[in-house]
């Protein structure tokens, strides 16, 4: 109990939202640079160094608990990192600000309204590209049936596949 609450009080002592007033850039590669990064005084990553070229595809494979989805956060600017670098670049230039990723969590979550309505959920303006990532997404014949109907709550009416590509179409 008393390491569940340690860990708890770690992780409410991260900052909040450290995209805040800053500007959203355009990235196509990006260089990690001795990066460390700790929920308080353990650090869960420690000296990380990678670079990801233009039109590079990056894995991230690993154990359970040992920093993946940190990773992908910290990519992504949603954590500050503790020591370190992440430098960002588009068409060889370095940018400043918090990268325009899109980032799918494994475990998403899905409104009990129309598939239409849950790729808009973020985004109210969306209109013609909504058909776009319907149809990019596999959703076509899925969003004929739901144009109406609600998914159900998280999803439940849709299969896991489905529930993902909904998800999906979601971040663009």
């Amino acid at each position: 109990m008393r390491i569940s609450l340690k860990r708890i009080k770690n992780i409410i002592d991260i900052p909040l939202d450290p995209t805040i007033g800053k500007e959203r850039i355009n990235v196509n590669s990006l260089k990690f640079k001795d990066v460390s990064f700790s929920y308080g005084k353990e650090y869960i990553l420690s000296n990380i160094n990678f670079e990801v070229p233009p039109s590079c595809k990056l894995a991230i494979v690993g154990d359970t608990g040992s920093g993946k989805s940190t990773l992908v956060k910290l990519i992504a600017g949603l954590y500050p990192i503790s020591t370190g670098e992440i430098a960002y670049y588009y068409k060889k230039h370095r940018k400043e600000g918090v990268p325009k990723i899109s980032y799918l969590l494994q475990d998403g979550y899905l409104f009990d309204t129309s598939i239409k309505s849950n790729i808009k959920i973020f985004n109210k303006k969306l209109s013609e590209e909504v058909e776009h990532l319907i149809e990019l997404c596999g959703l076509k014949n899925l969003n004929k049936v739901y144009t109406e109907e609600t998914i159900g709550e998280d999803g439940k009416y849709l299969s896991g596949g489905d529930k993902k590509r909904v998800e999906l179409a979601r971040v663009r």
